[in-house]
């Protein structure tokens, strides 16, 4: 019976063991946007906007810059993700509280510390102070950012899908290195999103201004984990030791990945004669 039970236990670490990780990589087409360094980038007259979709479900924030001599004013009330004909509010009409204790010399100085945070986020803030007890801050989420002249800010709110694309093909699934990239079109595609922009130069959004930046999966391809990734050593500095790190071969501000775990062949083996 001893026997019996370390032989099962040594057959549930074995198969612990024979799980793979493998990586899912997805390359997009973005019509209308160029590759220029590490972004996606898409401009205009008035803005640029910078994309870098690389990461784990993937990012859709971006990066808006003010190219004129105005203040420009998003209005997030009106911007949406819209993945697979799906809208998302940019705007959640959100507020964050924060409650710290300080002294009576201090909650003076801490309430005109969060009003100048406040004022520099272009939010609302409600401060409290109490003798010996401290402040209240809460923060409101504004629906319009103002972004100055000759000036730029990121906007992060959503990923871009966690789903993996099945695939019936064990070995386009399961690859023993990497799988035969399997193609969509724009029409075919399981995937498309895109992110719709308003912005004007009037902080009543009299004239808005619209941008629809699209994307659509366009190929997908999976990875083991040794295929997928590259040890690199790096210092800090000169005389650091190095460090080491893994970086991936493929990574691209036009694609994203997402992570699965997988059977090694020599499972398969044990679970198909052995159950």
């Amino acid at each position: 019976m001893k026997k019996l039970l370390l032989a099962a236990c040594a057959a549930s670490l074995m198969l612990s063991s024979c799980s793979k990780t493998f990586y899912q990589v997805y390359n997009t087409e973005a019509p209308g946007m160029v590759e220029q360094g590490n972004f996606l980038v898409y401009e205009n007259d008035d803005c640029k906007l910078m994309y870098n979709l690389w990461g784990k479900s993937g990012s859709v924030g971006f990066v808006m810059q003010n190219k004129t001599n105005e203040d420009m004013f998003l209005f997030l009330s009106q911007t949406f993700f819209i993945k697979n004909g799906e809208a998302f509010d940019y705007f959640k009409n959100r507020e964050y509280s924060n409650t710290e204790t300080v002294g009576v010399a201090s909650s003076v100085s801490a309430s005109e510390s969060i009003y100048g945070l406040a004022n520099i986020w272009g939010l609302t803030a409600n401060v409290e102070t109490a003798k010996n007890k401290g402040y209240s801050l809460t923060i409101k989420e504004s629906p319009v950012v103002c972004i100055p002249a000759k000036s730029s800010k990121f906007i992060k709110e959503y990923r871009i899908s966690d789903r993996l694309i099945k695939n019936c093909n064990q070995d386009q699934a399961y690859p023993k290195k990497k799988s035969a990239p399997v193609y969509f079109t724009k029409e075919d595609t399981p995937l498309s999103f895109k992110n719709r922009i308003s912005y004007s130069f009037n902080k009543d959004g009299e004239d808005l201004k619209k941008v629809e930046n699209e994307f659509w999966v366009s190929e997908v391809i999976n990875y083991t984990e040794k295929e997928a990734l590259e040890k690199k050593e790096y210092k800090e500095c000169e005389k650091d030791y190095a460090k080491i790190t893994y970086v991936f071969k493929m990574a691209s501000p036009k694609k994203f990945y997402n992570s699965f775990k997988g059977m090694s062949k020599s499972r398969e083996y044990w679970q198909k004669y052995n159950y």
